[in-house]
């Protein structure tokens, strides 16, 4: 009969698993939205600078995709300042999350 620590092993172990499994198919979205982009720049190329030659307008897609995932990190930590000064623990994480998640929902 197992004990209630190893009933507890166990529960952490599948839960560390999940959480570096979650880990790892967010990080693999991400990536594949970032890398998707650079396989179609020439389209997007032609559809924000139409008229122009491809080799003017390649350059700013590129430079907008760049700065876009420069720029991300500065963001997380200005919104992340912003909740943490709105919301103080008033609201639980994953209600704030799920309210987050159905308002791009809708804007989609």
């Amino acid at each position: 009969m197992p004990t209630a620590a190893a009933a507890n092993s166990r529960t952490d172990v599948a839960n560390q698993r999940n959480a570096v499994l979650a880990g790892f198919l967010g990080w693999t979205l991400d990536a594949f939205d970032f890398f998707i982009l650079t396989l179609v720049i020439e389209d997007l190329a032609h559809a924000f600078f139409p008229g122009s030659p491809l080799e003017e307008a390649r350059p700013r897609i590129a430079l907008a995709i760049t700065l876009t995932l420069a720029m991300r990190p500065i963001g997380a930590v200005v919104f992340g300042l912003i909740d943490q000064l709105q919301c103080r623990s008033k609201v639980g994480r994953r209600i704030k999350s799920r309210s987050h998640l159905d308002h791009c929902s809708i804007e989609a």
